[in-house]
């Protein structure tokens, strides 16, 4: 497996833009509205003429579109901030953290936020939740 992202849950994209920037992210894609899990995505990243090497890892902003959105409970639970990682891998990944304590929390389904590709989510005791995106062959 390989690192991918960190996401955050946040109430507003548009309030977080600032804060990002001044932490040196910036917006690398525009919103894009996940209907089938209910909220509003955003990635940033580095800025033009530097690279995530210098700026930090990749962030994908996630905000519940409402109040019946999964993700709206657990904002109003536990307020902004960042709640997976996200690592890239195969099937055989998947087996691996199943193999070994994680919890399957959501059946891998494709994502509108990478062009279909599947995404899981795994909890685990130990180190809490984590997304697992799914090579684009598998």
């Amino acid at each position: 497996m390989r690192f991918h992202h960190i996401g955050y849950l946040v109430s507003s994209l548009e309030e977080s833009e600032k804060p990002l920037g001044l932490l040196n992210a910036t917006p690398i894609s525009g919103v894009i509205a996940d209907t089938d899990r209910g909220v509003l995505i955003q990635f940033y990243g580095a800025k033009p003429g530097e690279t995530n090497a210098e700026v930090g890892p990749l962030i994908e902003l996630i905000q519940p579109t409402d109040a019946a959105s999964p993700m709206a409970n657990l904002l109003q639970k536990r307020k902004a901030g960042p709640y997976h990682l996200c690592y890239s891998g195969r099937a055989q990944d998947e087996r691996d953290l199943l193999e070994n304590g994680f919890i399957m929390i959501q059946t891998p389904a494709p994502a509108i936020a990478f062009d279909g590709r599947k995404v899981g989510f795994y909890y685990s005791n130990a180190i809490g939740l984590i997304e697992l995106l799914f090579d684009a062959e598998e």
